[in-house]
Order: C-alpha cells, then structure tokens, then sequence
C-alpha cells in the first residue's frame, strides 16, 4: 500500500472481502457498513463493479448538495470513502450512480451544465462516465433523446442494454425504459399502467435478466410516505400488477433506491426509518440523545441491505422460482 493510501486509511478498519468485509444479512434488512458507509448523513444508492471491488454510492445534506462518493480495493484491502474525482462540487447535484454490467461506464444523474457555455441546469441529465484501460475517463451527458429539459433521473441497466429511468418530462414523474446501442439510445417510452399510475412512480431497478422491476411509489396501499413495489414481467411480456414489498423492507417512513447486488444475492436500499427508543419507559440522558442522534438510524437516512430472496417470496408461483 502506497505511503498516501496509509495516511487515508489512519483510523480506519481493516476492510477485506466482498461487501467491505461485512456480515451477510438474512431475511431481516440490516444497516449496510455503519459508520463506514451508513453514517446517519442521507446515504444512499450504492453500486458495486461486477468484479466487487470498487463501489460507489451518494450522499446528501440538507441545504448543501449531493455528491458521489468513491471506494476501491487497493492490494486486497478497501480504502476509506473519498469523493470520487468528478464529483463534489456543491453546485452539482450528482446522484443515482449505476454500473453498466460489464463495468466499463458508470451511470449517474446531475444538473451540471451540459456544457462549458451554459450554467447549472434546472433539471437533472443522465451522464456517462466511460472507463479505460488507464482508468475513469470524463463524464459525458447521454443526450437526446434519452435526456430532455425536464427531470432525468436514476438510470439502471439490464444484462441486455435495456435502460429504464424515472422522469417528469409528461408532467408526472414516472418510469420510462430506452434501448442502448452503438448508435445510442432508443426514444424513451413511457411504461403504462399497472407500473406507472397517476401518483409518484420513481427510483427503479432493472432485473438483470428484466424478470423483475423493483421502484419506489407513493400510491394508494403505501405503509409509509412512500414504499418499495415489486413488478413481474409475464408470459407475455408484459409488466404484471406490481405488489407492495411489504414490512419485512417497507416501514412507516420513506424507502428509496432498491438495487440488487451483481451476484443476485442481496437487495440494497434506503430507509428513513430511526432506530428503535429504549424498550424501557425512562428519561433519556444527554449521552442517549445524542448517541441516538450521531450515527446511522437517525432518520436521516441509510442504505440498508437483506437477502435478495425476499424477493423471490414475492414471486407469483405461476413464474415458477428462479
């Protein structure tokens, strides 16, 4: 490890393993990394590469910005979250980070200008960082017709370049899909009822394979101020009535940003759901409130993370398990 990878890492666990070296959570969503990656500051959307040993993930403050934060593996070893190179200028709202499958592009939305001869944008643009053989390159915005001059926002990717995306851009937010190629992105469509609804339909993940479609709604059913749904694709085709994921993922406060894990085997996403008071009914000490207050399980927000086979209990019987 190089002499500036030491000083980074001062006062920072020795992190080895898929997952930062993290103990596999079961059927119960657990806080993902406390205090390294969920730190009761609004986390969320965290990716991996395919090959687990780089993620990203954002981070927001209230009244500040949101930028995307940055970990790799150096020498078999994860090194402490840094802003990643591109990110971090309060001014941009950098968000909603996504790898393409094989890893060579890494998706995200921002606001920052499009380019050098306009200033920060009122709506958020899909970009495009491209990956080489001597590392990141530049991002670039995904421009039309897959960006607008509304909101663009949150791409994730399927196995075969099917591209799907919420945005405002027919005056309610909802989920569109697009198809990638060499020649660019298809014209976005719209997907049509039972998916996208008269309310907010937003943060969706893909299937790699596109059995499944997983987003964040606050329809009529809701448990809380919004909730995590779950849509099939049928025999068909098409996209079957999407269920409430139900109180093992969903609570009372608002969930966002599901993402399965490149190997399939667990499902991440965001709660602002706070840690349960003391069982007892007593008075809180100084040391409670603020024990309460600095760390994950604020209410602030964190990215919490289960197996993925809550959602195959979830899967109608007539699909058969996969």
């Amino acid at each position: 490890m190089t002499a500036s990878a030491c000083s980074r890492q001062t006062d920072f666990p020795k992190l080895s393993g898929p997952y930062l070296g993290q103990k596999p959570p079961g059927m119960t969503p657990e806080i993902f990394a406390p205090g390294i990656v969920s730190r009761g500051y609004d986390e969320r959307g965290v990716v991996f590469s395919p090959r687990q040993d780089e993620l990203f993930f954002e981070m927001r403050a209230l009244g500040f910005t949101t930028v995307l934060l940055h970990m790799k593996q150096e020498n078999g070893t994860w090194i402490r979250p840094e802003t990643a190179f591109f990110s971090g200028t309060p001014e941009f709202r950098d968000d909603n980070p996504f790898f393409a499958t094989d890893g060579q592009k890494l998706f995200f939305s921002s606001n920052r200008p499009l380019s050098a001869q306009e200033g920060i944008r009122k709506d958020s643009n899909i970009w495009i960082l491209p990956k080489t053989s001597s590392g990141w390159g530049q991002p670039l915005p995904a421009g039309r017709p897959l960006n607008s001059d509304f909101d663009d926002d949150y791409p994730t990717l399927s196995r075969s370049n099917t591209l799907v995306f919420f945005s405002n851009r027919d005056g309610n937010y909802d989920i569109y899909m697009s198809s990638a190629s060499e020649k660019g992105f298809s014209e976005p469509q719209r997907l049509e009822s039972p998916v996208n609804t008269k309310d907010f339909e937003g943060h969706p993940f893909i299937a790699a394979d596109e059995s499944y479609l997983i987003f964040t709604s606050d329809r009529p059913g809701e448990m809380g101020e919004a909730d995590l749904y779950i849509s099939f694709k049928g025999p068909d085709g098409t996209w079957l009535e999407p269920v409430n994921m139900g109180d093992k993922i969903n609570s009372r406060f608002h969930e966002a940003a599901p993402y399965v894990s490149p190997d399939g085997k667990y499902l991440f996403f965001c709660s602002f759901r706070t840690n349960p008071t003391p069982g007892e009914i007593r008075r809180l000490s100084y040391g409670d409130i603020t024990g309460m207050l600095d760390g994950p399980g604020n209410g602030h927000g964190d990215i919490y993370w289960v197996s993925a086979k809550v959602i195959e209990e979830l899967r109608p019987k007539k699909l058969g398990a996969k």
